[in-house]
């Protein structure tokens, strides 16, 4: 028998000691809330889609089981324009084609919402396709700043539900998406007892305590030799990626799409690998090191003697450069800006690529990226590459992707997105009559995307995400006065202008005179304005 001596002594020991841990917990908590998440993600997503028991919750509704989406709004039902769905069914059925895109914030169709996302375009157009009793179940589960990496963890979370086709649509966000962890590969011991206890904020602070005290460099394990998906370095620290970095980059891209690809044929489920344009207008990055003075000085000049129209001087310094270092990034969009003046652009095209190539900031999609994915393509396994990348060029008629086609770096513009969905629908389900059981390929009608057309309220959310504007009779004069005072070069003004370019290509394509009549008064005062409206004219009355 215990004594209630000691019951007394137990009980007034445990409910000090949990108060205060209660208080420290707490106190944890919002260190980490406040401290801590400035220099780590909130949310560990490699860890998080591989813990997630499930991204769906089944519910019994009046329209049958239905599974809901806890985490994504993932479906746009083209029956409820006004409604942002988040069902798929529960049962599926023979005829229910399910295709899941994975992809960062491009694929969620940021910045207009996923309404005017290319996977809402092409649930459209399969919708205008399918035969009588197929159902179209499109779920897109882009998310804002979403890599390979994170396509992969979701992919092995998603692949339960049993999709038809994946849509992979990555490339943009490497650089963002290095968080690759051992967890995922070895789900041993002593990761479950790290999983319990990062639940505690007093665990996850300590760790971050412990890893700023100790500063030991991790162990790299070089992706380009071993089959590894451990990249350890955080990216918050890099200033710029070297050429051997980017490699880096590289392979971890090509290993998350070998893995999304096994689990997809483990799953016998089809891969479609889609290329991502981004924009050439955007000055890449270049940081010198300490033996680059002579390039740096000379890549000083090139930009002033460019400003200054002095075009041939701008274009030997340029040369000088590339002589000195081919894969200056700098010197290479210069080039493209020449000969775009030049009026070279398959030229300028090569430049304005080699620039993005070796951008030390890779945000944007690569070719080395491009290459692996081709490189993958296996149609005989189910996997197949869509080149969206190409198809962008083919779409514009100097075949220079910018602010036509691209709002900032790398985000489409609905006509862009609409352009996605029309090559995959033509490239894959048309090429190849998937599932002509469920599809009736003699109702295509290449006419159709292009008169699919969103509400006019989301095109002001170019207005509202980059100006905080909402009346649209005040974006473009207030967009081209920004513009108009932002220092050349700078990362403000290249989104100013594509933003207001983009508005004016809308202008042409829906004739709204508010839009049309302001920034095409404003665009004709500006040199090269004809030759670039004669661009969007052309591609207006192609569609």
């Amino acid at each position: 028998m215990i004594s209630k001596a000691r019951i007394k002594f137990l009980v007034f020991s445990i409910i000090p000691a949990t108060a205060l841990l209660a208080v420290f917990e707490l106190a944890s908590y919002f260190y980490y809330r406040h401290r801590v998440l400035d220099d780590f993600m909130p949310i560990d997503v490699s860890d998080s889609f591989h813990n997630i028991p499930d991204l769906f919750e089944r519910r019994h509704t009046d329209q049958g089981d239905l599974l809901f989406s806890r985490y994504f709004p993932t479906r746009y039902y083209v029956s409820e324009r006004d409604y942002r769905g988040k069902t798929m069914s529960a049962t599926k059925g023979k005829r229910i084609f399910r295709i899941f895109s994975f992809g960062g914030s491009s694929t969620a169709g940021s910045p207009w919402g996923y309404e005017a996302s290319f996977s809402r375009f092409l649930e459209d157009e399969l919708n205008a396709l399918k035969r009588a009793d197929t159902t179209v179940e499109v779920v897109n589960f882009g998310g804002s700043g979403y890599g390979s990496t994170r396509a992969l963890g979701l992919v092995k979370a998603s692949i339960q539900y049993k999709p038809d086709l994946l849509v992979i649509y990555a490339g943009h966000n490497e650089m963002w998406d290095n968080y690759v962890y051992l967890d995922i590969a070895n789900a041993n011991l002593k990761v479950r007892l790290r999983t319990y206890g990062d639940h505690l904020y007093s665990v996850r602070v300590a760790r971050f305590l412990l890893e700023r005290t100790l500063a030991k460099p991790p162990e790299r394990v070089d992706l380009l030799s071993e089959n590894s998906m451990y990249i350890p370095p955080l990216l918050k620290d890099k200033k710029g990626f070297k050429a051997p970095e980017r490699q880096y980059l590289t392979a971890q891209f090509g290993q998350n799409m070998r893995a999304i690809i096994a689990a997809a044929r483990a799953a016998n489920v089809q891969v479609l690998l889609v290329s991502e344009p981004s924009n050439f207008s955007y000055e890449p990055s270049w940081f010198p090191g300490e033996h680059d003075q002579v390039q740096e000085q000379w890549t000083t000049e090139l930009r002033k003697q460019f400003d200054n129209h002095n075009l041939t001087a701008a274009r030997s310094l340029a040369n000088k450069i590339v002589e000195m270092n081919p894969e200056n990034p700098i010197a290479h969009f210069y080039l493209g800006l020449l000969d775009r003046l030049s009026e070279s652009p398959k030229t300028a095209r090569e430049h304005f690529l080699e620039a993005i190539d070796f951008d030390e900031r890779p945000e944007r999609y690569t070719r080395p990226y491009r290459a692996i994915q081709i490189g993958l393509e296996d149609q005989q396994a189910g996997v197949y590459f869509i080149d969206a990348w190409k198809a962008a060029a083919k779409f514009l008629d100097d075949g220079i992707v910018d602010g036509r086609l691209i709002v900032d770096k790398m985000h489409p513009i609905v006509e862009c997105n609409k352009m996605i969905a029309e090559t995959i629908e033509d490239d894959f389900f048309v090429r190849h009559h998937v599932r002509a059981d469920l599809f009736d390929y003699d109702k295509v009608d290449p006419k159709r995307i292009w008169n699919d057309n969103i509400s006019p309220e989301l095109y002001l959310k170019i207005c509202e995400r980059y100006f905080k504007i909402s009346d649209p009779a005040l974006c473009v004069p207030e967009m081209f006065k920004k513009y108009s005072t932002m220092p050349e070069g700078s990362a403000e003004k290249g989104i100013y202008q594509n933003c207001w370019e983009y508005l004016l290509y809308y202008g042409l394509l829906t004739h709204d005179r508010i839009w049309l009549d302001e920034s095409a008064s404003i665009y004709k005062a500006r040199s090269l304005a004809g030759v670039r409206l004669q661009s969007w004219a052309a591609t207006d009355a192609a569609h």
